[in-house]
C-alpha cells in the first residue's frame, strides 16, 4: 500500500506534519474524497491512510500532483 503524505482539510492541501494524529485531523483524500486518518506512530513514516482501509488507486499520484501545482501557484 502506498502512503499518502498530503491530504485536503478545509479546502486546503496539508502535509502530515501540519495535522493532529488520528481522525481528529479531519482530512480527506485528494483523489477520491474519502475520509483519511493521520498515522503518526513511532515505527513507520508518518502518513495519511484511508479510514477503514478503502484505499483508492490514484491517491498518491493525485496528492503529489496537486501539491506541486499548489507550490507553483497553479489551479
Amino acid at each position: 500500500m502506498k502512503t499518502l503524505p498530503f491530504a485536503r482539510r478545509n479546502n486546503t492541501i496539508v502535509s502530515i506534519d501540519e495535522v493532529d494524529r488520528g481522525l481528529s485531523c479531519d482530512c480527506t483524500c485528494l483523489s477520491c474524497d474519502a475520509r483519511l486518518i493521520a498515522k503518526k506512530g513511532a515505527k513507520h513514516v508518518h502518513h495519511f491512510a484511508h479510514y477503514h482501509g478503502a484505499a483508492c488507486a490514484n491517491g498518491l499520484e493525485t496528492a503529489l500532483h496537486l501539491r506541486i501545482k499548489a507550490l507553483f501557484g497553479q489551479k
